[in-house]
């Protein structure tokens, strides 16, 4: 194990060892630095991420990998090394796996979002508060919207209001446009403000879940990756993200989903149309 400040200042030697020895990762921002860690460069957002790992690794037996070190670069840009776990992505396999492997493996994902669920705010993330917001209470990051960084928000109803108003901006107040208009008023009255607030993983698409099929055919859940937009959500919000997975899900994706998670459709369908009318489409 190398410590942290060696590390540092031999990264880039680090990292053209790497490139000659390791194969490159599925994810660009991704590659594995030796043979027992993986080095994650991105926004500050990355900064959330390992505070995100390691409060759920605090809490839960959830498998996240070990955060070694993090560190801004500079203004824009910040760098994480992590443990490196052996598995697949359960994407990869998806469609190899039998029924039964599955109904495994969603049952111990529902187990873990079971436990993400159980976790009480933190007194030092304002006391008594419903906030949307990023692990500790900050702005948080959300791939779902053009404005990727946003909150954080008092209560979900808040966040609501944002979240239409961000779509009303797109139109301006013409006849043309009246219809749509109308409809978000619609939209923003369907839209229940008084679901619980629950931590959230936030991308829990095939992905983002490794799994290791054992010699006897059984398949388990070795860690669970890519907590950046992890945080305190409504409690439909991961139900809505897992069936957005960047536009990659099918029938037996969703069939899955409905294993591991309490469905949320009227809130599903609302969403879905607030991003069409933002012209997101997805």
């Amino acid at each position: 194990m190398i410590i942290k400040w060696p590390r540092r200042l031999l990264l880039d030697k680090l990292k053209r060892r790497a490139k000659l020895i390791y194969p490159p990762t599925t994810t660009p921002s991704v590659i594995q630095l030796t043979s027992h860690t993986m080095l994650k460069k991105g926004p500050h957002n990355i900064l959330n991420e390992a505070e995100a790992m390691r409060f759920i690794r605090a809490r839960t037996n959830i498998p996240v990998p070990d955060v070694l070190d993090t560190w801004a670069i500079n203004e824009d840009y910040a760098y994480l090394v992590m443990e490196r776990v052996e598995g697949v992505p359960l994407r990869d396999v998806f469609q190899k796996l039998s029924p039964a492997q599955k109904r495994t493996i969603a049952h111990e994902l529902k187990a873990f979002v079971d436990q993400m669920r159980a976790i009480v705010v933190p007194q030092s993330h304002n006391p008594g508060t419903t906030g949307i917001a990023s692990v500790k209470g900050g702005t948080f990051r959300e791939d779902r919207f053009d404005d990727e960084y946003m909150g954080p928000f008092e209560d979900e109803r808040a966040y609501h209001d944002w979240r239409v108003s961000v779509v009303q901006a797109f139109y301006q107040p013409t006849m043309e446009n009246q219809p749509t208009m109308e409809r978000l008023k619609i939209i923003r009255k369907e839209l229940q403000d008084d679901h619980d607030i629950v931590f959230t993983h936030g991308d829990l698409n095939p992905g983002n879940i490794l799994i290791k099929v054992l010699g006897d055919g059984d398949a388990h859940i070795v860690a669970v990756l890519d907590w950046e937009m992890a945080g305190w959500r409504p409690a439909y919000w991961e139900y809505v993200k897992c069936l957005h997975c960047m536009g990659g899900c099918d029938t037996e994706w969703g069939e899955f989903v409905g294993m591991v998670l309490q469905k949320y459709e009227k809130e599903k369908a609302l969403d879905d149309e607030l991003q069409q009318l933002s012209g997101a489409g997805w």
